[in-house]
C-alpha cells in the first residue's frame, strides 16, 4: 500500500521510463558483465598463484633429526661449530644458507653432504616434526571458529581445552635431563 502511494507521488522524467523488456535487458547485461570480471579476477589469482609456487619453491626444513650425539660427534670429529640458520618448521627459500661451519671441516663438498643429511625438507610442516605447528594448527582452528562466517563458539572451547592441556604437558616435563656441564656435552650444533 505504502509503495503504491510512493509510486504515484514520484515523477520520473520521460527519459528514465523503460518497458519491462528494456529493464531486462539492461539487468542482463550488468549480469554478464559482473559474471566476466569475477572469471577474469578468478583466471588472474590463480596465474599469479601458479607463479609465485614456481618461482618461490616452497620449501620448510622438516626436522633437524637424528640423534644430537651424532651431530655433536661429527662437530668434534671435525673440531668445528656447527650453527643452525633455521629452526625446525621454518620456511626455506631456494639458496637460503642452511648452515654455518667455523672451522675447518676438509673437503667443502663432503662436509656440506653430511650435514644436509642431518635435515629432512619438505613442502609442509609436520606435526610429528614440529610441535610448535601443532599448536599453531589449534590456535588456527579456535581462530576461525569464531570467525563471524564459522560462529562456533564450542569448538573454540574445546580447542582452548586441549590448548591448555597441551602447555601443562608442556610445563610438567623435566628438561633437566637434557641440561649437563659444559664438559659432559659435546660439541654440538647451535640451533
Amino acid at each position: 500500500m505504502i509503495v503504491v502511494t510512493i509510486d504515484s507521488h514520484v515523477r520520473v522524467p520521460p527519459q528514465w521510463a523503460y518497458s519491462p523488456s528494456t529493464a531486462s535487458t539492461v539487468l542482463s547485461a550488468v549480469a554478464g558483465a559482473v559474471a566476466a570480471l569475477t572469471g577474469f579476477v578468478v583466471t588472474v589469482t590463480v596465474l599469479v598463484v601458479q607463479m609465485a609456487t614456481g618461482t618461490f619453491s616452497a620449501r620448510y626444513m622438516r626436522l633437524w633429526y637424528r640423534d644430537p650425539v651424532l651431530k655433536g660427534a661429527w662437530a668434534r670429529q671435525h673440531d668445528c661449530l656447527v650453527v643452525m640458520r633455521h629452526s625446525v618448521g621454518e620456511f626455506l627459500e631456494t639458496g637460503d644458507l642452511l648452515f654455518e661451519v667455523h672451522g675447518d671441516p676438509g673437503e667443502t663438498a663432503a662436509a656440506e653432504r653430511a650435514l644436509r643429511g642431518f635435515v629432512a625438507m619438505g613442502l609442509e610442516r609436520t606435526i610429528e616434526q614440529d610441535p610448535a605447528f601443532a599448536l599453531r594448527v589449534m590456535v588456527d582452528v579456535a581462530n576461525k571458529a569464531l570467525s563471524p562466517a564459522v560462529n562456533d563458539p564450542t569448538t573454540a572451547v574445546q580447542v582452548l581445552d586441549y590448548l591448555g592441556d597441551s602447555l601443562r604437558v608442556i610445563g610438567e616435563a623435566d628438561l633437566s635431563v637434557s641440561l649437563k656441564s659444559a664438559a659432559e656435552r659435546p660439541a654440538a650444533p647451535v640451533g
